[in-house]
């Protein structure tokens, strides 16, 4: 148990607020936290109650946005515990955002206060300063664990010759505690420099002391990689409060940073796209802005080099019209706290004792033989709230000690619908620390086809990201316990696993067929099973040309939608009709082609399959009603792809048009193979208490090709498959997910054939092939079939 932080009141409040986390997990507020449903519907209402024009203009409508945007402006600052006397807000599209504005604007040159210097472009001084270059004393100093996004303005320093610093966990620390320091305050500085930290680390939650600020300012690495010889210089402070805002109280009356980066959307859940930079007043002359957008000049003129911007900070840095509507916003946000009895102390505290329950509980997971299951990446003990926010770090062991990939977590955990996050978290200086990984092993990594944000989570068995849990103000314990009795149920081995992986199968006497062909008309629905099929350029003819689509034009999957594989397809080759089924039903019959010439019909339209837009027709109101009557989800809509679209593979990016490998709206290639003996293999594994017969599981991979004779997974080593006379390319094993858990006749799901899987292949969730037909010029493309008991060689 906890120690409760809420009083019943406040846990009742939640929710009623949050009815949409009723079932699901969600632990990401790291990258995003939830909003409340009365937050939004405020400021629907609002919207729908109001009229607000655009800002820059005089009438009413326009005076009321600009009022409440002051207002907004005002409590946003005492949110923060600042006054308008003391710092500036500027209101940009991110946290991202504001740091690329910091540091596209900060003029690392000698200090001069006269703010008209730096808005009066007649001045032949501005004109002279301009082309001045810096003097090699500023520097750009930051920490390992700050945020990408902060790493970043290294690049706008460099064009400006800035040498850019990157202090490691311990000299960070170190140079920090430095006892001998004698803090300066330089009178006449020849440049100015900017030391960048996080207050709290978006990769483990540390906090960093607040107290750096003022030990930067009294020129505490004045020295630093300047070979002993003090830079004279001006320090400036930007702190990333990015994370920190999210759940912790930033009392600006208290510490004095000279830049502020914050995110809207991770401390209110809403807006998205919205972001600030808070800059201190009596540190704002440092900011030399070039560009000028509408309205943030008093004066401009077309023909001559003139114009004078507006005095106020936030007026001259805000270019063209600020999102207004989305800036309104912020008062709901702000109103949801208040409304729940909550404040930034009370909610730091709350997530603190989440994530210290968290990690005392993954603690105890052990596996059969003593091994830990769960390895903690922490820069804290958890033991105080003033240095530990409500994040967690992990990865998963097996009892042998081999990592498990973060990325088969995942699909564990979004079967439970548990929403964690995975990778690096755009924090690759703490990732590489907590890993233990050299510049040398991250290049490395990136050589082997790595990159950020990729599936790519063990490389020689070593990880490359890890697993992230973090809370919000509305988490419970709850969300604590279904996190790990998933890990528990799923990864916690409590006897030693014997797998018969290693059994000797022989190939038969009559040696490889063909025993089963399937294609699948509508992407993601139910499979129509034939003995003889013709293939065309894009596969087999007439398999996944069609996909369903919602509202927003986004292809439905069963990953959103299970009961998409009880939608049973019928071709009728004589009549060039389609008919559909639902549980073997209520049948509609409409027609295969459609003339590309003629639209008026059937609409064209644009979809999106696997990051690639596709050119598609709609296939009329009376299949839409039956999908969505069937489906119970309203607006949904049947598409064809477009015989004009050419859609090709990934891999044949580079190829030549004539030779690249076209694609239907598959995922990722023309053709699925199954060898029947792997799948038997899985089916002993799974079936050990009968409930599952061997069709069940062989339909869950949805291939095209079922085929015999094979040793089991004896085709992860071929390179080329003919059947009868059709060759093909080998393109590499299909990677499974959550998918292979739906039974495909009555859409229920089941757990164990993924945890099967991953289990047995020690966590490479892989199962079939895919290929790709081969161009053979001397088979005409009408004779191109394939049938049921075709013989089938392979090389290896």
């Amino acid at each position: 148990m906890m120690e409760r932080v809420y009083d019943d009141k406040i846990i009742t409040k939640i929710y009623q607020e949050f009815p949409n986390t009723k079932d699901v997990c969600y632990l990401d507020h790291a990258g995003a936290t939830l909003y409340s449903e009365k937050q939004i519907k405020n400021h629907l209402n609002d919207l729908l109650s109001n009229v607000y024009g655009n800002p820059h203009s005089l009438n009413h409508s326009s005076k009321q946005s600009l009022d409440l945007i002051d207002q907004v402006r005002q409590r946003i600052l005492k949110f923060f515990h600042a006054t308008p006397d003391e710092y500036s807000l500027i209101f940009t599209s991110s946290a991202t955002s504001a740091i690329k504005l910091l540091f596209e604007n900060f003029n690392w040159n000698s200090n001069f206060e006269d703010e008209e210097f730096y808005h009066d472009t007649e001045s032949d001084f501005f004109q002279n300063s301009s082309q001045s270059t810096p003097t090699a004393q500023s520097a750009f100093v930051y920490t390992q664990s700050n945020h990408t996004s902060v790493v970043g303005g290294r690049e706008l320093a460099q064009e400006k010759n800035i040498p850019f610093y990157c202090l490691g966990y311990e000299e960070a620390n170190t140079l920090m505690s430095d006892h001998n320091h004698v803090p300066t305050n330089e009178t006449y500085p020849t440049c100015n420099s900017i030391f960048a930290y996080p207050a709290q680390c978006n990769y483990s939650g540390k906090k960093y002391p607040l107290e750096w600020i003022k030990k930067v300012h009294t020129g505490i690495l004045d020295s630093y990689g300047n070979s002993n010889r003090k830079r004279h210089s001006k320090w400036f402070c930007l702190l990333d409060a990015a994370s920190y805002c999210s759940t912790s109280d930033l009392d600006l009356s208290q510490v004095h940073p000279d830049f502020v980066c914050i995110s809207f959307y991770k401390i209110f859940g809403y807006p998205t796209g919205l972001g600030a930079l808070l800059v201190r007043n009596q540190s704002s002359y440092v900011l030399k802005k070039k560009y000028f957008g509408g309205g943030t000049v008093e004066i401009a003129l077309p023909f001559q080099n003139y114009h004078k911007k507006r005095k106020t900070l936030h007026e001259r840095f805000e270019d063209g019209t600020i999102p207004f509507l989305t800036i309104i916003s912020l008062e709901h946000g702000l109103n949801t706290l208040n409304r729940l009895n909550l404040n930034m102390k009370l909610i730091s505290n709350h997530v603190f004792e989440l994530a210290r329950l968290t990690v005392k509980k993954l603690k105890s997971l052990i596996h059969w033989n003593g091994t830990p299951a769960v390895e903690i990446y922490a820069d804290t003990n958890y033991d105080d709230v003033r240095t530990q926010g409500g994040i967690v770090n992990f990865n998963l062991k097996r009892a042998n000690h081999q990592y498990i990939g973060f990325v088969e977590v995942l699909h564990m955990a979004n079967l439970r619908k548990i929403y964690i996050r995975t990778g690096c978290f755009c924090n690759l200086g703490a990732c590489q620390k907590h890993l233990n990984l050299s510049d040398a092993d991250l290049k490395l990594y990136y050589q082997a086809g790595h990159v950020c944000g990729d599936a790519k989570d063990l490389i020689d068995g070593k990880p490359t990201g890890s697993i992230r849990v973090s809370f919000g103000y509305m988490s419970t314990e709850n969300d604590v316990n279904k996190l790990v009795n998933m890990i528990k149920e799923t990864f916690v081995e409590l006897t030693p696993q014997i797998m018969p992986y290693k059994r000797k199968i022989t190939s038969n006497g009559s040696g490889k067929y063909l025993s089963k062909i399937l294609l699948f008309p509508i992407k993601s629905c139910g499979a129509m099973e034939v003995t003889s099929w013709k293939l065309n350029s894009k596969g087999l003819e007439y398999d996944r040309e069609w996909m369903v689509t919602t509202t927003s034009g986004v292809c439905l999957t069963q990953k959103q939608e299970p009961k998409l594989c009880m939608i049973c397809p019928n071709i009728n080759l004589k009549n060039q009709t389609l008919t559909l089924t639902f549980d073997k039903k209520d049948a509609i019959t409409f027609p295969i082609d459609f003339d590309d010439n003629n639209n008026n019909q059937y609409g064209l339209c644009e979809s999106k399959v696997c990051n690639n837009f596709i050119q598609a027709y709609d296939c009329g109101e009376n299949v839409s009603q039956w999908l969505s009557a069937h489906l119970n989800i309203e607006g949904l809509r049947l598409v064809k792809q477009s015989k004009n679209d050419n859609r090709s593979s990934k891999k044949s990016k580079n190829v030549k048009n004539e030779n690249s490998v076209k694609l239907s709206l598959t995922n990722q290639a023309q053709f699925l193979m199954i060898n029947n003996e792997s799948v038997r293999w899985l089916h002993e594994i799974i079936n050990q208490d009968g409930d599952l017969d061997f069709n069940n599981v062989s339909n869950r991979f949805r291939g095209n090709f079922y085929i015999e004779g094979g040793v089991e997974f004896s085709e992860n080593n071929w390179k080329t498959v003919s059947i009868g006379s059709v060759k093909f390319k080998v393109e590499g094993p299909c990677g499974r997910c959550q998918m292979i858990c739906i039974d495909q006749k009555t859409g229920e799901k089941n757990r164990k054939p993924l945890v099967a899987l991953s289990r047995a292949l020690s966590g490479k969730l892989q199962f079939g092939i895919y290929l790709s037909q081969q161009i053979q010029p001397e088979i005409k493309k009408e004779e191109i079939v394939i049938n049921v008991g075709d013989v089938i060689e392979i090389t290896e």
